[in-house]
């Protein structure tokens, strides 16, 4: 694990950042009301006016949860952002240990398809 400084985040990293954080926390209730559902608890999940009860209603429950998750994360990144460049900015940026196995590189590659430009 190596240990990184994030000093400044772009609009498109925020949006997957916060897309993905709310994605797992959906996808960790959805289970928590699907396991409580096998074991028998009541668990409902509504749609408009139709409710589903019982171990259909955990699996519904797991599925919406990680989409609304997703969904939520998306347009709140949109509300977030700017709140979290200030804090980075405030907070001189925040630490984080990531492993990273290959850093990404855009190489150049030319397209064949165009023809060559003299200078």
């Amino acid at each position: 694990m190596q240990r990184i400084m994030v000093r400044t985040i772009s609009f498109g990293s925020f949006i997957k950042l916060s897309t993905t954080v709310f994605m797992a926390s959906g996808m960790g209730y959805g289970c928590i009301l699907f396991v409580l559902s096998r074991l028998g608890c009541n668990v409902y999940f509504r749609w408009g006016f139709n409710v589903v009860e019982g171990i259909g209603a955990g699996f519904l429950n797991l599925i919406a949860d990680l989409i609304l998750g997703a969904l939520t994360g998306f347009l709140a990144s949109f509300i977030g952002f700017f709140p979290f460049k200030f804090l980075l900015r405030l907070f001189l940026g925040i630490a984080l240990k990531v492993k990273i196995d290959q850093p990404l590189q855009m190489a150049a590659v030319p397209d064949s398809s165009l023809p060559p430009q003299n200078i």
